[in-house]
């Protein structure tokens, strides 16, 4: 059950980062200065080189790596944005 939940939260989180990246990059850009921003995209980029997608060799992926696979893509968009 608590699995369950964390998966369906980290969806939902994807889908909002999704839905609002570009207005939340836009609000940093007047928000933040240039080395705030560095930092948080530093940090994203760390992430984005160890979040790790499941093999194309497997054939059933369990919902849990799909989600995370959607996240990986929504703060990748983020990411770029920045």
């Amino acid at each position: 059950m608590v699995k369950n939940k964390l998966i369906e939260l980290i969806d939902c989180f994807s889908n909002q980062l999704e839905a609002t990246s570009e207005q939340l990059t836009d609000k940093y850009q007047t928000l933040l200065d240039d080395s705030w921003r560095d930092m948080h995209k530093k940090a994203i980029a760390e992430y984005l080189s160890t979040a790790t997608l499941p093999s194309s060799n497997i054939t059933i992926v369990p919902p849990e790596l799909t989600t995370f696979e959607k996240l990986k893509k929504a703060v990748k968009k983020y990411y770029d944005l920045l």
